[in-house]
């Protein structure tokens, strides 16, 4: 069975289920939240490639080094996302969140994992929770959750741009699959701490585990860093296969309309002896409701080939427009240009040049609603 009937299947059925959660008597069922999204895109290159510079999954990745957006030419879809979510509360301590994927964007992120080509690639989420104590903020979730590095994130709703930085596709991890646990005291402290077989692996590596910590600071509203450190055994049980990241993310307010983050990532894998820098820097300008624009700036460093299998540097540019012509519609258009220290993006047939431009048009369409009685 193709997983377009599963999907299709499983949104049938959570609609024909809401009345019942909605009437639950037990109370688990009381505070279900559906959310979802469909993200589909247009993207020109300008390099025309004739061939893909790599295929992921069974995914061509013509828009070398892009995480998302890489088909040239063409209208794709990148995500369509159904999620689940209980979050867990005093009168109900027990929870769970899951999300289903279908797309270019769910092959893309399962080709990255340990068990690619399988039906568990399309649970981009899939996790129990317990609420372990309200009064100190603290919640246990087992299953397969999202890293916490980085600034941007799989969601187009989250992000400022429509494509994603390099940090985003190069840097860091996509998930985890192991124990999480979430403690946020107070409204300016947050820490997640985490405990996963590896470095976006669904199953368990020929190395051993990964442990993390995520510190998220709000000092006051208008500014918040998050430092995030994620290490483990890699490539084999001993200190030899230890691989480091550290992520570091700054976000604030500057005015009322004008928002601003950066992001740094420094990471190191021990046995292969390689390491990788770099640096993202963003703006958002909220001109009205219907209309913000959002430039980024980034920096990578791969002086190893860890990232791109070339010693290299990376620079990108992108400025996006974004319209909200409805509450839950979101039109971007953006214009990305690529650039590396030496010839490396595709063009033509067999070319390589040090450039690639890549005009695009983003559509999110997405909703979230509570079935919930109402008391």
């Amino acid at each position: 069975m193709s997983f377009t009937r599963i999907f299709c299947k499983a949104i049938v059925a959570v609609l024909i289920a809401a009345p019942v959660f909605a009437q639950d008597a037990s109370g688990f069922f009381r505070d279900i939240l559906m959310s979802g999204f469909v993200d589909a895109y247009y993207a020109y290159n300008r390099n025309h490639p004739a061939t893909p510079c790599a295929v992921v999954n069974g995914i061509q990745i013509f828009n070398c080094l892009h995480a998302f957006d890489v088909a040239q030419s063409m209208f794709s879809l990148n995500l369509a996302n159904l999620a689940v979510e209980k979050v867990p509360t005093p009168g109900s301590r027990a929870g769970l969140r899951v999300a289903l994927d279908f797309g270019s964007g769910a092959e893309l992120i399962a080709g990255e994992q340990s068990e690619p080509n399988t039906r568990s690639q399309n649970l981009l989420e899939a996790y129990g929770s317990y609420l372990i104590s309200e009064r100190a903020g603290l919640r246990l979730d087992v299953g397969k959750f999202l890293t916490p590095a980085g600034f941007e994130r799989i969601d187009p709703i989250r992000d400022w741009n429509a494509s994603r930085s390099l940090l985003f596709a190069l840097a860091i991890p996509r998930d985890h699959v192991g124990l999480r646990t979430v403690y946020t005291p107070n409204a300016h402290v947050a820490v997640i701490g985490l405990f996963a077989n590896g470095w976006s692996d669904t199953a368990v590596n020929p190395g051993g585990k990964l442990a993390g910590l995520s510190v998220s600071v709000r000092p006051f509203d208008a500014f918040t860093v998050t430092e995030t450190y994620l290490g483990g055994t890699e490539t084999s049980d001993d200190l030899e296969g230890w691989r480091d990241l550290s992520d570091t993310v700054v976000t604030g307010y500057l005015t009322h309309g004008l928002q601003f983050a950066a992001n740094a990532d420094f990471g190191r894998d021990r046995r292969t002896r390689q390491s990788w820098q770099g640096v993202a820097a963003y703006l958002r300008y909220d001109v009205n409701d219907w209309f913000a624009v959002s430039p980024r700036l980034e920096s990578l460093h791969d002086p190893d080939g860890f990232m791109t299998g070339v010693a290299q540097d990376l620079q990108e540019g992108t400025a996006t427009a974004e319209f909200k012509p409805a509450e839950r519609f979101r039109i971007r258009i953006e214009y990305r240009v690529d650039v590396a220290d030496h010839p490396y993006f595709l063009k033509s047939v067999s070319t390589t040049v040090r450039t690639q431009s890549i005009a695009s048009a983003n559509c999110v369409v997405f909703f979230n609603s509570t079935l919930r009685k109402e008391q």
